[in-house]
Parts: structure tokens; C-alpha cells; sequence
């Protein structure tokens, strides 16, 4: 998610300004760019050949392929590297870090990654970012077309050390966000994936504080980049979910001691005898419908309804009803053990606000 581009943009910038020999339009210009500047980045990093990452990034990449405008060659490659990134070259082509894969905690999070590089290829990103930057001196920029782009081997190593920090510049940036948001909608993905991703950078950044002297000084903080995919989510009418975006809620019966425990994420939050499989079953279902992430804990209460049933709600909806099934711990103790459930699923992604 390119704010550290690595040194793409400064070498697509050097590759652009050479010429391509018999090459003349703008499309093939680029497609043939990308061929040079795919051969540099393979032979930095080696590709991953690990077929069931490379099938996981591969099925999330070809879902998002259909939303895209311009018809270009688009692909993608897994690099075996530690650190989380992704990026686009010129001619479609992207790649990600296995790094990202450790890094995102979902497939929904995994296609806005993806997603937002597609964004910044369809729009052309690369090459409008290349043409803004004042990175490479006149004298440079002289040598390298004098020798028709071969001293950009040369060069390269110092391009990537001046390029590191690099990023897209707010408004790119922005673009590539937002369509981000749009393209994962569309392939059936939690919007709200975008933002958490976002949200997961940022308590990186907490953990890893850096200071960023990259040319482009005015690409949006990340906390821009959360408020702006936050009212984008909220103003298309979509649902503001995290929880699927972050595998988090997730409800269980499990048997136990010869008990069923119904666990929200591994921890019991309710037990009762064996015999009650299908009623804790039913309320398991209901606690997965109606808690999220954003769920306030003073919306899990226990009230009285108009029957005159004590029962225990999560927004407005009964979750489960008094008098309960032999052999089943109380209303209170299911309050409290989804309560607990809750403050740690929100600790696992402690950045954000749960409640604007």
C-alpha cells in the first residue's frame, strides 16, 4: 500500500524518458516499460513460487480484474520479502510482498491491498507520479538519455536509495483509496476491509514510529486516509462492518467436559448440558447477526420484555429469553462472557473508533 514505493517511481521516470525502439504509442510504450522495470524487480527480490500463496493472491486479484477501466495486460506476483508492501509498475503489473500476506489478517483485507495498486495502474498513476517528481537532477536525467537507458542498472542503486520513502501524492493517493473501497464492494468484499488495513498501519506505526523524508511531503497521514475511507463507506450507504474484514466475532459450540461451551473467537462466553446443542446453536446464530465491533457494550443489556421475560439484547434484538434450558448458565453470565468477547476482539485492532 505504496507509501514506501520503493524505488518504482524514480525508475519508471529514468525507463520512461529512453527510447523504446520501434515503439511508438503511448500503450505499447507503457506495456514495454513494464517489461524492463518487471525484470529489475525480479532480479532484486525473487518471485514466490509457493503455489498455495500464489493461488490465494491470484483468486483475490482475478475477483477485483472485471472493475477495472483500462485494458491493460494486469497481473500479479507474490516477492519473497519480509517487510509488508505492494506496488505497480507501468503495464499493469503488480506485486506484493509476502511480508503483506503475514501482515493482512483477512482475504477482504488482502483485495483492498490489491485493489488500491489496481487503482493506481488503471489510473496510470505510475507514470503521472514519475512525470510530478523532481527527484532526479537535469544532469541525470541527461546521462541516462544520452545512454538510451543504459546507465539506469547503473544507477539503480542510488535511485533506490533517494526513492525509498517515496509515495503517491495526495490527490493519487486519495484516487487509489477510494477506488480501493469501490472495486472490493463490488467483488463482494466488506468495504470496511479498506479501512481496517488502513487502521492496522496505523498501530504499526505506533509500534514502529518513522520519520518519512520522501519528496512527496504532502500525501494524506493515515488518519486523513481513515476519516475520508470512513465517510466514503458511510455516504454510499454501505454497512460500516470491521469484524468480517478482521475474522473477528466468530461463533462456536464446542463440547467440552461434557458441556457445550458456545465461544465467541475461541473464548467461552456461555455453557450449558449436552443435551442443548441445538438452542445453544440458535443463540450462537444470533449473537453472530447481531454483535460487531462497533456494538457499544451498553447495548448488551438484559431488560424485561412486554411478556414479561427477562432477556438479553444486542441492539435491540433478544438473543436469548428466561426461562432458559436445564443445565444453562444464567443471562448474566452470557452477558458478561460477550462483553469479554468483545473488549478483546477490539484490542486486536486497538486504533480504531469504534464509536464516530
Amino acid at each position: 500500500m505504496a507509501e514506501k514505493a520503493i524505488f518504482l517511481l524514480s525508475l519508471a521516470l529514468c525507463l520512461f524518458l529512453s527510447p523504446v525502439a520501434g515503439i511508438a504509442g503511448p500503450y505499447e510504450r507503457e506495456i514495454a516499460l513494464g517489461k524492463k522495470v518487471a525484470s529489475q524487480v525480479e532480479e532484486r527480490w525473487p518471485v514466490v513460487s509457493n503455489p498455495v500463496e500464489v493461488a490465494r493472491v491470484r483468486v483475490v486479484f482475478e475477483r477485483l480484474l472485471p472493475f477495472v477501466d483500462r485494458k491493460l495486460p494486469y497481473s500479479v506476483n507474490l516477492l519473497d520479502a519480509d517487510f509488508p508492501n505492494a506496488f505497480c509498475i507501468p503495464g499493469g503489473g503488480i506485486y506484493v510482498t509476502s511480508g503483506m500476506l503475514d501482515f493482512v489478517r483477512s482475504d477482504g483485507e488482502l483485495a483492498a491491498i490489491l485493489a488500491h495498486e489496481l487503482t493506481h495502474a488503471d489510473k496510470n498513476h505510475v507514470m503521472i507520479q514519475a512525470d510530478r517528481s523532481q527527484k532526479l537532477s537535469l544532469a541525470t536525467l541527461a546521462i541516462l538519455i544520452a545512454s538510451e537507458g543504459q546507465a539506469a542498472a547503473a544507477m539503480m542503486a542510488g535511485v533506490a536509495q533517494i526513492a525509498i520513502t517515496n509515495g503517491y501524492s495526495r490527490d493519487l493517493e486519495r484516487e487509489a483509496d477510494l477506488g480501493a473501497v469501490d472495486k472490493i464492494h463490488r467483488a463482494g468484499y466488506p468495504p470496511a476491509a479498506a479501512l481496517t488495513v488502513m487502521e492496522g498501519l496505523a498501530a504499526e506505526q505506533l509500534k514502529r514510529p518513522y520519520v518519512d523524508p520522501g519528496v512527496f511531503m504532502d500525501h494524506p497521514r493515515l488518519p486523513d486516509r481513515i476519516d475520508y475511507i470512513t465517510r466514503f463507506i458511510e455516504d454510499s450507504g454501505w454497512e460500516l462492518s470491521r469484524k468480517a474484514a478482521l475474522n473477528l466475532l466468530v461463533t462456536e459450540v464446542r463440547e467440552s467436559d461434557h458441556r457445550l461451551e458456545l465461544t465467541v473467537d475461541g473464548l467461552s462466553v456461555w455453557s450449558s448440558s449436552s443435551e442443548n446443542r441445538v438452542y445453544l446453536a440458535e443463540v450462537a446464530s444470533a449473537i453472530s447477526d447481531s454483535l460487531e465491533l462497533e456494538t457499544s457494550p451498553h447495548d448488551i443489556q438484559i431488560v424485561d420484555t412486554l411478556e414479561g421475560r427477562k432477556s438479553l439484547i444486542i441492539s435491540g434484538h433478544i438473543i436469548a429469553s428466561a426461562p432458559l434450558p436445564t443445565g444453562t448458565s444464567s443471562l448474566s453470565e452470557l452477558r458478561k462472557g460477550i462483553l469479554k468477547a468483545l473488549s478483546a476482539a477490539k484490542d486486536k485492532n486497538p486504533t480504531a473508533d469504534y464509536l464516530s
